[in-house]
């Protein structure tokens, strides 16, 4: 693999991991209220 595949892949991973997590978050804080 490429490094810039190797970049793209890793910036992904981030954005996915990163709305699930805020997703969750937010859903959490509106169930506690």
């Amino acid at each position: 693999m490429s490094t810039g595949a190797i970049i793209m892949f890793l910036f992904g991973a981030i954005v996915l991991w990163g709305g699930s997590a805020y997703f969750l978050h937010k859903t959490l804080k509106n169930n506690k209220e």
